[in-house]
């Protein structure tokens, strides 16, 4: 598990969405959906509803 995708996924979580947190960390939409679907997959849960 990535330090990364976690710090992404409170990112989302507070932001309240994708386009905020990655406004908010600099990146793109793309690399912050990648981080998180990570993250999912490595916890076998779905975290965000989309």
């Amino acid at each position: 598990m990535e330090i990364d995708d976690l710090r992404t996924f409170v990112e989302v979580a507070d932001a309240g969405g994708v386009n905020s947190a990655a406004r908010r960390l600099g990146v793109a939409k793309s690399i912050v959906s990648r981080r998180v679907l990570r993250l999912e997959e490595k916890l076998g849960v779905q975290l965000l509803t989309r």
